[in-house]
């Protein structure tokens, strides 16, 4: 018996549907899988037969072939386990698959049975609606995660059996209830910190005060505790509230990444990302063989405080300037995937020593950088010597 389910694979960014074809006939008894499968994948064949096993679900010996269609790009990741096994007892004749056409299934399956949360729902439920669908079921554990897309119905699968119960009748299918939007609207834009609780400085608050009404990146130059990671922290607090679509925007990538949790399902205030001065170029823009997003991509909508170097590696994906919201192309080894990156670069770096006429160093700060004061400039090595050789590149 042949039978169909629907299932996404989530590439960056972007979903791409993917329909798990089961054909259960004659012949040596053995599930076979095909469709361009990555080893995870595969290794999901032994994970459904074993939980339909231990759930007490006995299937007669057949010969049963699982396609993954269509199969000119690769799939990878667990989270085909639930629609394999779907389709799989579908052929079974557990259930109708001709009255799942307008649903799409997704989740990993342990040996017991039990469907395990995977990174990615918010994403992948966004991608479902846009494609038709009108019923996703997931692990329970990422329903309120993806609960706030809204416009498609949402049933929570904590087991094997309930899946089975659900769709053969012996127990009734109730939606998730939906998110009230203005209640969690409510709920955002509260942060542990506050710009006020700056002292002082006035000419570099009201510097962060026009970077942040323009979006216009910032670079503060000034040796180690002069305040710039502490301003940079509470940049985001003057910076105007997010609203429920933008925090469902930058939510999607911290799906994508596995940084939301069950507890914590929802980015609701701006980001503030504070990578180490030795961050690799890949782990800023991203990519790798499955592309994720980096540390720029999880910087959107809020505050990216990076090192002098951070702004040349934000213009290489694509061209575009992502730290002024342009466009990048993330590619790996086999793939590659857009993703829109509009956040404000905030850069810092401690004083250069550069030698003056006289034989003293003299260290350039904040109040300085633009002037002179006696300097060998062709021997800085520092931030003006960084910005001279940005403004040649620009005239280039």
């Amino acid at each position: 018996m042949f039978s169909k389910i629907n299932s996404i694979y989530l590439l960056g960014m972007e979903g791409k549907n993917v329909t798990v074809e089961a054909d259960v006939s004659d012949g040596l008894p053995g599930l076979i899988l095909v469709g361009y499968l990555a080893s995870e994948v595969r290794e999901g064949g032994d994970r459904v037969r074993t939980a339909i096993k231990n759930l007490g679900l006995s299937l007669p010996p057949k010969k049963i072939t699982v396609n993954l269609s269509p199969a000119d790009f690769r799939k990878e990741g667990t989270g085909f386990d639930l629609a394999i096994a779907a389709a799989i007892l579908s052929s079974y004749g557990g259930f109708q698959a001709k009255d799942l056409e307008d649903a799409v299934f997704f989740g990993e399956l342990g040996l017991d049975g039990t469907v395990r949360g995977i990174p990615g729902v918010m994403a992948l439920t966004a991608q479902a609606r846009e494609s038709g669908f009108r019923r996703v079921f997931l692990p329970a554990e990422n329903v309120k995660e993806a609960s706030f897309i809204g416009g498609i119905s949402l049933y929570g699968v904590r087991d094997l059996k309930h899946l089975v119960d659900m769709l053969s009748g012996k127990q009734p299918m109730r939606p998730e209830p939906p998110v009230n939007m203005k209640e969690l609207q409510d709920t955002m834009n509260r942060y542990d910190v506050d710009f006020a609780e700056l002292s002082g400085q006035p000419l570099l608050r009201r510097a962060a005060e026009v970077a942040a009404a323009g979006k216009h990146n910032l670079l503060v130059v000034g040796p180690a505790g002069a305040g710039k990671t502490m301003l940079a922290r509470r940049m985001p607090t003057i910076m105007p509230g997010m609203d429920v679509a933008e925090s469902i925007e930058i939510s999607k990538i911290y799906s994508v990444s596995g940084l939301l949790t069950e507890k914590e399902p929802l980015v609701k205030i701006r980001p503030f990302r504070a990578p180490h001065h030795t961050v690799s170029v890949q782990a800023l823009t991203g990519g790798g063989r499955r592309p994720k997003p980096g540390e720029i991509s999880l910087a959107t909508g809020g505050i990216q405080s990076g090192t002098r170097d951070t702004p040349a590696a934000a213009r290489r994906p694509g061209g575009d300037s992502l730290e002024s919201g342009g466009h990048g192309d993330i590619s790996g080894q086999l793939s590659a995937c857009g993703c829109d990156e509009p956040m404000s670069l905030r850069s810092f770096s401690g004083p250069c020593e550069v030698p003056v006429h006289g034989g003293t160093d003299h260290a350039v700060s904040t109040e300085d950088i633009g002037t002179t004061a006696g300097q060998d400039r062709s021997l800085c090595g520092g931030i003006p010597g960084y910005l001279r050789g940005h403004q040649r590149r620009r005239r280039k």
